[in-house]
């Protein structure tokens, strides 16, 4: 990243959940093409956490938008997030688009929320990075302030 180019030029959010109180559940993300980009960063935030609460967070991938078929990113999962240990975490998931599976053509990515217990209060942002043409769109962003 040059010196002045904006975040908002380099950095596109392809898929967010605002801050919500989440149940338990296994909450898969909308499958987005990641092939225009080099590197991807899942930023999670998690606030409170019901008493008994477990969240795995993961990064899934699949050949198309469908995700009928789909599998898990290597390594690409948190350890179980705990309440009482967890709460008010911020945290991240790096990702090379070369650690996706090519020889099976996925080219998509979701995020994958695993909610066990009780419920939690979270967020999250996919971020493409790096990205293969530029410059890249500003459509996800809603506010841009130089």
């Amino acid at each position: 990243m040059s010196y002045t180019e904006r975040f908002s030029e380099a950095h596109y959010p392809l898929v967010a959940e605002a801050p919500d109180a989440l149940g338990p559940a296994t909450i898969n993300s909308t499958p987005v093409y990641v092939g225009d980009y080099n590197r991807l960063v899942l930023v999670f935030g998690l606030g409170d956490m019901g008493q008994g609460a477990t969240v795995l967070i993961s990064l899934r991938q699949s050949p198309d938008a469908a995700a009928a078929v789909n599998a898990a990113v290597a390594g690409k999962t948190t350890a179980a997030l705990v309440a009482g240990v967890d709460d008010n975490t911020v945290g991240c998931i790096e990702l090379r688009t070369e650690e996706l599976n090519v020889d099976a053509r996925y080219q998509y990515v979701y995020v994958r929320n695993v909610i066990a217990g009780a419920a939690v209060e979270m967020s999250w942002v996919l971020f493409g990075l790096e990205p293969r043409f530029k410059p890249v769109p500003t459509t996800n962003w809603n506010v841009v302030i130089d």
